[in-house]
């Protein structure tokens, strides 16, 4: 009796030891993403991104459609003869799921959130972060009720490091020869010559500068004068004063 006490303590400890680390990996995945979100947008793109996140969130309980939680009372009542609601509860969630996904689109076109680069893109990602929440709390029901809680850990956190993946994605930034040209050297249609001795002359560097070293030298100016000044028009959008409303 004494061995079969110590052995479930130590199946609940192990659990929990499991949970809380995926637990833990999750914060530390959402806190990293955010940090990459907030430092790689602007404050509007930032606020889009959140509500549309947001709303996600709202609709994800209707996507599930509370299946989880009904299966868990049905095979906690019935055993294993529950497995004969598997099916019907899989084509619930898969129409609360169209529905849920429907709604997630026209919110946004409704706030027009794909009218730029990193809109679109977020758009394109929604419903898969959608299907993929549902997904994670079916998982996480089949794997309460068989007692695997690193497999459980493992879909908790699957969410948070897709999340993390995609932030990563926005930050990726891309421009044109012609874009890198402008804000190197001032116009659009420099030749390259012009443009290594820009990178030189902006960097304190001798000339001669490698070709390749120099493009690269190159889109990286590009790219800092790029955040420097969505920076600074982020900071005008914080100052700006709220407009006053007027009673009648």
């Amino acid at each position: 009796m004494r061995t079969l006490r110590s052995l479930t303590c130590g199946r609940f400890v192990h659990g929990i030891s499991v949970l809380f680390t995926g637990t833990l990996i999750s914060s530390v995945c959402s806190f990293v993403t955010q940090l990459v979100l907030t430092h790689s947008l602007t404050v509007a793109e930032f606020g889009r991104i959140a509500a549309l996140l947001a709303a996600i969130n709202l609709v994800t309980p209707l996507a599930s459609a509370g299946v989880n939680w009904s299966l868990l009372q049905a095979f906690g009542r019935e055993g294993w003869g529950a497995v004969r609601w598997l099916r019907p509860s899989a084509m619930l969630v898969g129409i609360a799921t169209c529905l849920a996904s429907l709604i997630v689109a026209g919110y946004a076109l409704r706030a027009d959130i794909g009218g730029t680069g990193v809109g679109t893109l977020v758009l394109v990602t929604s419903i898969p972060i959608l299907v993929g929440q549902v997904a994670v709390e079916l998982a996480s029901c089949r794997f309460q009720l068989e007692g695997r809680y690193e497999r459980l850990a493992t879909w908790q956190t699957t969410m948070q490091t897709g999340r993390l993946a995609a932030a990563a994605g926005v930050a990726v930034s891309e421009y044109s020869p012609a874009e890198v040209k402008l804000a190197v050297t001032g116009s659009g249609r420099a030749e390259k010559s012009q443009v290594e001795q820009a990178v030189a002359r902006e960097l304190a560097l001798e000339s001669g500068i490698p070709p390749d070293a120099a493009d690269a030298l190159a889109i990286a100016l590009c790219h800092l004068q790029t955040f420097r000044l969505r920076a600074l028009l982020a900071a005008a959008e914080m100052r700006r004063p709220a407009p006053s409303v007027r009673a009648r």
